[in-house]
């Protein structure tokens, strides 16, 4: 870089310092009350805080929801046609209501794998439709040829520097409007928690009548039916990866349970029938894993996999990524990403499987829900994600932290 182009780049730099420190300013004159310890900045909120503690109470709090417009979503409809030919019509949940990069131009697939499964199961017989429409397009998302390819590529493998690289693994960030098969290579790759969740979802629908088995392609059978392999291919149980904030790669408890819980899930459903395709799809892809997994079905392997993910979860539960150095920046004890195991009822699970009594449950449930309230905010009533987060109320988006996300990912 030549000697004019980096003063440039400073001076760049200090001008958007200066706008942030601007808007900040504004912030604080329209704001005045962020200054106060201990107030409430939505206080309609904090009214309906005791509402939630009750099944009435919560079911009252999601009609007065709907009513304030929580479920008036922007839904866009896009056509879909993927490299072998195959054509669909796409809907997404849009986040932005122009677009403004990169939530205006972006599709996530883990926020509307969420939304799709929360439609779905809504009395409303439209939210209904449109989730279950959504969970189908998310399917056939994960199931595009570059998708599938990347899949087996992993899988495949013998480096682990490849196995490693989040630019190998799916994509679960994708542009909208000409990239939503994913052929093209993006910046923002990560290894997370999106596709997991997913399949979760597809799992629950297809097992209570939202989905039928009729509807899966055989592309999105493929899909589902590589879960197994793919995740005993990079031992999940302690694979670094960035977990439901996209952050620095981590072990992450919140990531294995989805992935613990999703596993033996298939290994139920693959005994039936109907679900042979889950058995098939491993006894065509478990030539290209390790030994003790080669020479397995579909149900050994998982017995496999469920004792080193059991092993590893019962030493760190309730915390996040205990398994570091407390002065590695990757070390976390509370995370919000821990309500997932909550919403999983992860803890009674695990407890099934290695013989741990009620009581233990209870007590670890408490902890777990400990390090979680831990990290309310006595001002919003928020979360923080972790402690010292500066996602709340810091400027997460300034202009200057924009431009270096956009400097490292392109």
């Amino acid at each position: 870089m030549s000697p004019i182009s980096v003063t440039n780049k400073i001076k760049d730099r200090t001008e958007q310092r200066e706008a942030d420190q601007r808007l900040m300013k504004e912030f604080e004159r329209c704001f005045p009350q962020l200054k106060r310890r201990f107030v409430w900045r939505n206080k309609e909120a904090r009214s309906h805080a005791k509402l939630v503690s009750s099944a009435a109470g919560l079911a009252k709090f999601q009609a007065l929801a709907a009513e304030k417009g929580l479920m008036q979503i922007r839904f866009v409809r896009k056509r879909w046609v993927d490299s072998d030919g195959e054509r669909s019509t796409f809907i997404l949940a849009r986040a932005a209501s122009t677009d403004m990069f990169p939530m205006g131009t972006h599709f996530w697939l883990r926020d509307n794998a969420i939304i799709a499964a929360r439609l779905s199961k809504l009395d409303d017989r439209r939210h209904r439709r449109v989730g279950k429409e959504m969970l189908l397009s998310y399917l056939t998302f994960c199931s595009s040829v570059a998708q599938l390819k990347r899949f087996d590529a992993i899988v495949r493998s013998r480096s682990r520097v490849f196995i490693a690289t989040p630019n190998n693994w799916p994509r679960i960030f994708t542009a909208i409007e000409d990239n939503l098969t994913t052929q093209r290579h993006e910046g923002w790759s990560h290894k997370q928690d999106a596709w997991q969740i997913l399949a979760w979802h597809v799992f629950q629908a297809l097992e209570d009548g939202r989905l039928s088995l009729s509807e899966l392609t055989p592309k999105h059978k493929r899909f589902l039916g590589s879960i197994v392999p793919f995740l005993a291919k990079v031992s999940f149980w302690n694979c670094e990866n960035s977990g439901s904030w996209e952050e620095i790669a981590a072990i992450r408890t919140s990531v294995r349970a989805w992935e613990h819980r999703l596993i033996v899930l298939i290994a139920e459903l693959a005994k039936r029938p109907q679900y042979r395709f889950l058995a098939a799809q491993y006894a065509r892809m478990r030539g290209q894993l390790s030994a003790r997994f080669r020479r397995v079905d579909i149900f050994r392997a998982v017995e496999l996999l469920d004792k080193e993910v059991a092993r590893v979860m019962l030493k760190d539960l309730p915390f996040e990524c205990p398994m570091y150095p407390r002065s590695n920046p990757r070390f976390r004890k509370g995370d919000a990403a821990l309500i997932y195991l909550l919403e999983l009822d992860y803890v009674a699970f695990l407890g099934a499987r290695t013989g741990r009594d009620a009581r233990w449950v209870q007590a670890m449930e408490d902890r777990l829900l400990k390090e979680i309230l831990a990290l309310q905010d006595d001002r919003s009533g928020g979360f923080y994600r972790y402690q010292r987060d500066t996602y709340q109320r810091s400027g997460f988006f300034r202009l200057v932290t924009t431009t270096q996300l956009i400097e490292h990912y392109g």
